[in-house]
């Protein structure tokens, strides 16, 4: 986790303040840009929510077709948490193992985590990693000794997940708050 850590950092060369970072989401993406700086708030606190909110806190979901800004959005989120491990999130269609993503959950506290490129056809596992952050279930893996022992992974931060289709699982739709990309809602002029 320390190797994670080191990456939330503030830049402090930055000529940017919070409240022109805030006017200036809102000028491109309007609405969305409300929810998305309210989840990235409650996001810095979200071992408190969790704990106040019956031990659960939503996902964000960012859907659309393509080109409608939806990763640029989550980069702009994802840049208050400094300099990011993974600057396109991590892609859940290409590759991206189950363990994988299990580590990363593991790894932040009170942070953002981007899952890029959902589809429908990913597997049920990656399906039910992302159900279990908003709920804080992770996976239990039990260790090579000569007892019965196990070991918890455990989501400890909030996720935002993105891509062109909307989740068809009841479960995982009902544990997201949907922001839609369509390109009517985002003014290219202030992009």
């Amino acid at each position: 986790p320390h190797g994670t850590l080191k990456k939330f950092k503030h830049n402090v060369n930055s000529s940017i303040t919070f409240p022109q970072w805030t006017t200036q989401m809102k000028n491109v993406y309007g609405q969305n840009s409300i929810i998305g700086i309210g989840y990235l708030l409650m996001s810095l606190f979200r071992d408190h929510i969790y704990k106040a909110n019956n031990s659960y806190v939503p996902n964000l979901f960012c859907f659309g077709p393509r080109q409608q800004g939806k990763s640029t959005f989550v980069r702009s989120l994802m840049c208050l948490f400094g300099q990011p491990a993974q600057p396109d999130g991590i892609n859940l269609e290409q590759g991206t193992t189950s363990t994988s993503m299990n580590r990363t959950i593991a790894s932040y506290r009170n942070g953002m985590i981007w899952f890029n490129e959902f589809k429908n056809t990913i597997s049920d596992y990656k399906i039910g990693l992302l159900k279990g952050i908003a709920d804080g279930s992770g996976k239990s893996v039990g260790l090579k000794t000569a007892g019965n022992e196990t070991r918890t992974v455990t989501p400890l931060s909030t996720a935002v997940i993105s891509g062109q289709h909307l989740p068809s699982e009841p479960a995982l739709f009902s544990r997201c708050v949907m922001l839609e990309f369509d390109g009517t809602k985002r003014n290219n002029e202030a992009f």
